[in-house]
């Protein structure tokens, strides 16, 4: 029992980096939580069952407490949660550091590159990492989607979104889906067709209730519409999470002051 608590944290640690990256849930987390706590009696793998319980917060969707849970924050592994972590809490610009190094060191993974490459969001270097990705794995879902979101008119952003759409993408994890309504959704909007933006938006919000991006976007787009209390109504949905954005904290101010609600 005690001698395979380490293959146990292995496993975990790479069932929860899956989840974070493409999308999971609790019953993920709970799996990282056992396995943490059936180490406690092994001093010696409390560095590893601290990193399986930092990525088990960011499957939970409490990202917010991860830097207290890591020891050694430099080691790349780490640097790895971190950016993980950023992710999840919708600080792009605060991921790409952490990415960066665990890339430096890590220069043959590709989960590494993928990542930075959602971190960098815009831009050549996204681009780069993107393409490298897909490189080594074409069928690599995250990355088409991606790629499509690079794409340089909404008019291509959209066909690209959608034929990648049309294709199901069974190697997509729930957080890639839904990042991918939310690009067709943007794409709509940014062609003035609301109602498919709203309805994009509703399905990224289906798909991952986490992503914040996507509250936002439909706040927003229910404010263009004059629907003032179903904006606030949707906003104050996504939690807390919502005001640790500026965009977030923004639109949930203007759905306030439309309704008149204090």
């Amino acid at each position: 029992e005690d001698s395979g608590a380490p293959l146990r944290l292995k496993a975990a640690e790479l069932l929860l980096v899956s989840a974070a990256a493409h999308g999971g849930g609790p019953s993920d987390a709970a799996i990282g939580e056992q396995a943490a706590a059936g180490a406690a009696n092994q001093p010696k793998l409390a560095p590893a069952a601290q990193k399986v319980r930092a990525l088990a917060a960011i499957v939970n969707g409490k990202p917010g407490g991860v830097d207290k849970l890591l020891a050694d924050k430099a080691a790349p592994e780490n640097q790895l949660v971190l950016g993980l972590a950023r992710l999840a809490e919708n600080r792009l610009e605060a991921a790409v550091g952490p990415l960066r190094a665990y890339v430096s060191a890590r220069q043959g993974d590709m989960l590494g590159h993928y990542l930075l490459g959602r971190a960098l969001n815009t831009g050549p270097e996204a681009r780069k990492e993107l393409e490298l990705v897909l490189g080594k794995n074409p069928a690599h879902a995250g990355a088409q989607i991606g790629l499509a979101r690079l794409e340089g008119t909404p008019e291509t952003r959209l066909a690209a979104a959608r034929a990648l759409a049309e294709k199901k993408l069974p190697a997509a994890g729930p957080t890639e889906l839904a990042i991918l309504e939310l690009t067709i959704g943007q794409a709509e909007q940014a062609l003035g067709r609301s109602l498919e933006a709203i309805s994009a938006y509703q399905k990224a919000i289906g798909l991952d209730k986490r992503l914040i991006p996507a509250y936002v976007a439909l706040g927003e787009a229910l404010l263009y519409e004059g629907k003032y209390g179903q904006a606030l109504e949707r906003l104050k949905a996504a939690g807390p999470a919502l005001e640790s954005t500026p965009a977030g904290k923004f639109a949930l101010g203007g759905a306030h002051l439309a309704t008149n609600d204090p």
